[in-house]
This record gives structure tokens, sequence and C-alpha cells, in this order.
């Protein structure tokens, strides 16, 4: 009944004489909030808050850290198994640290998977590995945030409704002006931006609470890593020394590089213009010489 009356009114200020773009949209707005106070029946609002509480969106995040015999190949077992569980692999990349005869291999995987299934997950990753290095698990309750994005749905599509409709009525009127239909259709646009937007954020929502993340890292095991740190060892003292003295050659040969195609050419670009100076000035002072005890024999 208000909406009638609502609805009513509006359309008689459309069909008002001068009535213009700044009237509509100033009238058209009061059917927002009709909508947001009066399209809800008794008794709606208890029964949104008591079915939020019963279900909650809760998002969910882990970070594990396994140690595994090869980063490389558990990384394809991790991949399996998100498969295995209806999830997938978001993110993977592997990298290494270190190098030469001390280089080892990480992996890092994001992983997606149903948060009803997530401790199975969990368990069957857990399983895999040689031990678990560490273990983060976080929660974020957003089921406020949620259903405050249910409200705001519900009345800008009661507004939106509200607007199809005064455009219908503008419509069937004679008098109706381009303007006042151009305004209608306007307001319609921007709530209908509005409601999109807010549908992006519920979708992903949904996707965030529907799908659990797990950062996985893959650790090499101390037992394969390249060269052991602890005791000693024979072997690893050799490939010390060894690499000790590779190192020490290509200083060596990269001197020599330097000094041949570097030092070099610099010493005598510098020393061939002196050289020069140096010849003509002697050979000036020996013509100078020559031509006094020339002229001294003369004498």
């Amino acid at each position: 009944m208000k909406r009638g009356i609502a609805i009513a009114g509006l359309v008689l200020l459309l069909a008002g004489c001068g009535s213009g773009e700044s009237t509509v949209l100033d009238k058209a707005a009061p059917a927002r909030g009709f909508a947001a106070t009066g399209a809800a029946e008794p008794g709606t609002d208890q029964a949104v808050t008591d079915q939020a509480v019963t279900d909650r969106k809760i998002i969910k995040n882990v970070s594990i850290d396994l140690e595994v015999a090869d980063p490389e190949q558990g990384a394809r077992s991790v991949e399996r198994l998100a498969d295995q569980f209806g999830g997938f692999v978001s993110n993977e990349s592997l990298y290494r640290n270190g190098g030469g005869v001390d280089e080892t291999t990480f992996a890092r995987l994001q992983v997606r998977v149903p948060a009803d299934r997530l401790a199975q997950f969990l368990d069957a990753l857990k399983a895999g590995a040689i031990d678990v290095r560490s273990l983060d698990m976080s929660s974020q309750d957003i089921s406020e945030q949620y259903s405050d994005i249910e409200a705001q749905l519900r009345n800008l599509r009661a507004y939106e409704e509200e607007l199809r409709l005064l455009l219908a009525e503008v419509r069937d009127r004679p008098e109706a002006k381009a303007d006042d239909l151009l305004t209608v259709f306007e307001s319609i646009r921007q709530v209908r931006g509005e409601i999109e937007q807010l549908e992006g954020r519920q979708r992903l929502f949904d996707s965030q609470v529907a799908l659990a993340t797990v950062d996985v890292t893959l650790t090499p095991s101390e037992a394969v890593a390249p060269l052991a740190r602890e005791g000693w060892s024979a072997g690893s003292i050799l490939r010390q020394a060894v690499r000790g003295l590779i190192v020490a050659l290509q200083w060596i040969a990269s001197a020599a590089i330097w000094l041949v195609a570097f030092f070099l050419p610099v010493l005598i670009v510098i020393l061939v213009p002196i050289a020069l100076v140096v010849w003509l000035v002697m050979w000036i002072v020996r013509r100078r010489r020559r031509a006094d005890t020339d002229d001294g024999d003369e004498a």
C-alpha cells in the first residue's frame, strides 16, 4: 500500500508543470529509503539474524612448511592431492638457495581446496612428508560484512524494481517528457551498477569461504642436502679444497686477462706519446750538439 502511494506521488510529481531532472532525482530518492524500511515484513530482520548466526561465513587460511626428500617431486604430489580433494594449485614456484655444491631447491605452492575437506587434505600432506616444520592456521569471520552486502542488495533490488515500475508509469502518460524518461533511465543504470558491484564482492566472498587457501612450502631434508654442514667429512673437505683451487686459478686467469686486455693497452696509450716526446727532445739535442761540433771544427 505504501509502495503504491509512493509511486503515485512520484508519477504526479513527474507529470506536474515544470517538472525536470532535478525534481525526478530528488523525489525518486525517498523510494530507496522506503524500500529499505517498508519492504521487509515483521520478523524478517530477526529471521535474518538467526540465520546469520547458524550460517557463519568463515575464510580459512593455512600456512604449512613440510620437510621432503625432493621438493620438485613433492610439488607434483601436492598437485595430485589437490586434484584428488576437489581443489587446484593457484600458484607454484621453485627457487634455489646457494650455489655450486651448496645449492638447495625449495618449492612453494598455493592450493585452494574445499573448506569442508581442509582437515583431510592437511592430513594427507603430513602423511607424505618426512616432517612438519611449521603449521599456522587462521580464520576470518566475514559474516557481518556478508550480511551487510545481502541487506544492501535487497534494498537496491527493491529500489530498482520501483524505478522500473515508475518508468512504466511515466511511459504510459501522454504528457511525459523525454527528460523525465532519461532521468529514470539514469537512476536505474546507477542502481544496476551498484548491484553488480556488490554481487561481485559477494561472489568473491563465496569463493573465499567455499575454498580454503593453503600455502605449502617444501623444504629439502637435511639428509639429502648437497653438503652436510655438521660433523667432519673427507669428501666435503676435498670438494672445498678443489673449489678453492678452482677459485684461485680463476682469479689468476682473470688477472692475466685484465693485464693483457686492459692494463697493457692503457700503458701503450700513455707511454707511446711520452716516448715520442723524449725521442724528439733527444733528437733535437743531438742535432744541436752536432751543429756546435761542426762549427768548432771550421774555426
